[in-house]
């Protein structure tokens, strides 16, 4: 079977603006953001540490979120302003990408607004 690598590294990410989000996105949800404007700070902040070999998996812990993000639609000129989410993932104690979970509930916070054209 042959000896496991140790690795010992953290990942993190600080980026004033989503255009690190849209990288990750698939394209059909790429597609649909395609016609809105949008901003706001995404961050992560994880570690990877322990064996890894074919059939053992290292620990992977990563928090992330996102703050003062906002989106717009110019066409109907409906905006979400003040986005903001954060949360944790592991692999757990059994070290499974198949058990990836949430270790604590995500919090959402929002407000919208939504403004019409003035008729007249």
């Amino acid at each position: 079977m042959g000896t496991p690598t140790l690795v010992d590294f953290t990942v993190k990410g600080d980026k004033p603006d989503m255009n690190l989000l849209a990288a990750f996105i698939p394209g059909d949800a790429a597609a649909m953001l395609k016609p809105f404007r949008y901003d706001g700070r995404i961050y992560f902040d994880g570690k990877i540490k322990g064996p890894l070999a074919k059939d053992t998996l290292p620990l992977i812990e990563v928090a992330f979120g996102c703050e003062n993000a906002w989106f717009h639609n110019p066409e109907s000129d409906k905006r979400i302003d003040s986005l903001g989410f954060g949360g944790t993932y592991t692999n757990g104690a059994g070290r499974s990408y198949r058990l990836l979970k949430s270790s604590s509930p995500m919090c959402w916070r929002a407000r919208a607004k939504v403004s019409s054209p003035e008729i007249s």
